[in-house]
């Protein structure tokens, strides 16, 4: 688990260095929350809001570039998958490997609630790592045909689809339920602003986080970006960047 902790922080990073952060893909949306709201939600309570509100701006490429990565992480194996057009909510997130790791992973996932309530997934895991070399002909018979690109594409990557599995299923359906998430800022820098006279956090290098993609069927959306961890998208975010299928599904 440490590995994939790692990595993900990793591509956290690399992204925050493509991105100019804190910026998300649309202008955000003003919801500043009361101080009730604060005493339920002590996340955020030592968090300057307005600031980060304040610095967050519109990135009206970052949804195209968004696409780029998941299709070039998905390959031949999941390239064009899209889930089906009745399905309640749908959401997606990408993680990278690191220039520095030898051996690179990216992960494309995307899960959905499908018409009748049920949580799906789609996973492709890439792996920069050669495939193993085909066998020795050894004379005999027809030769193996040589191995091409799309063949040696198509190993490097996994897929998993199925049913999702029940408690990543409750996790996010927790975290979309939560009032503390819907007043969460979409765009969290990894330098976070606090209010004067609250204890300075340190920048949050070295943990996990990521960018949940949330579309609903009645056409809104809402990505949210949550370097850091800890917050009241974590669960969620872990939930669909490790999405497991079902056992029997």
């Amino acid at each position: 688990m440490g590995s994939r902790l790692g990595r993900a922080a990793l591509a956290a990073a690399v992204l925050a260095l493509q991105i100019p952060a804190p910026a998300v893909a649309a202008a955000p949306a003003a919801r500043l929350p009361t101080a009730a709201q604060l005493k339920a939600c002590p996340l955020l309570a030592d968090l300057d809001l307005r600031k980060i509100a304040a610095e967050t701006r519109p990135y009206p490429g970052w949804r195209a570039q968004m696409d780029t990565q998941h299709a070039m992480t998905r390959g031949p194996v999941g390239a064009g998958f899209t889930p089906p057009d009745d399905a309640q909510v749908t959401i997606r997130i990408w993680a990278g490997g690191s220039e520095t790791q030898q051996v690179q992973i990216q992960t494309s996932s995307i899960v959905w609630k499908d018409a009748g309530g049920t949580w799906r997934m789609n996973r492709v895991d890439f792996s920069n790592a050669p495939p193993p070399p085909p066998p020795i002909w050894d004379g005999t018979g027809t030769p193996p045909p040589p191995m091409t690109q799309a063949d040696i594409e198509a190993q490097q990557r996994t897929l998993t689809q199925g049913r999702l599995a029940p408690a990543q299923a409750a996790e996010i359906e927790r975290t979309l339920a939560d009032p503390c998430f819907a007043l969460q800022p979409d765009a969290l820098p990894m330098n976070l602003p606090v209010k004067r006279g609250r204890e300075p956090r340190p920048p949050c290098w070295g943990v996990t986080g990521g960018t949940l993609e949330i579309r609903w069927a009645d056409g809104r959306r809402r990505d949210v970006t949550e370097l850091c961890g800890g917050f009241y998208a974590r669960g969620a975010i872990d939930a669909v960047m490790y999405a497991k299928a079902a056992e029997g599904a």
